[in-house]
């Protein structure tokens, strides 16, 4: 699989490119790999993730990927990224929601409301 290109999702949501580079048959079955960033222009961070977490990866038998954030489809991982975004998306508006109840609560307060009689 030297030279197969694979995708890495990262948590800050950004697909890497990676070139498999290394492939080692561990007598488990599990391939031991050394990847490389393939894609243009990686940021710091998308180095800084690669070096952490996808320069060496373990993969199973018949190539089955371990880290669900690990696709050997592009529309795969961008799919994936896509689903990630509406989720962040859909909690960040029930978030906001909530703190626009809140705010409408508070300014409806008044003294008399607040203290007992």
């Amino acid at each position: 699989m030297i030279n197969e290109v694979i995708f890495a999702v990262t948590d800050h949501n950004r697909v890497l490119a990676l070139r498999i580079v290394g492939d080692e048959v561990m007598p488990c079955g599990t391939h031991k790999v050394s990847t490389v960033i393939h894609s243009k222009s990686p940021t710091e961070t998308d180095e800084y993730m690669h070096k952490e977490y996808y320069q060496k990866l373990y993969i199973g038998e018949g190539w089955t990927f371990r880290n669900r954030c690990l696709f050997r489809e592009f529309d795969d991982a961008k799919s994936f990224v896509v689903t990630s975004l509406e989720e962040k998306i859909e909690k960040t508006r029930r978030d906001l929601t909530f703190l626009e109840t809140k705010q409408e609560q508070i300014n409806s307060l008044t003294l008399k409301s607040l203290l007992t009689d």
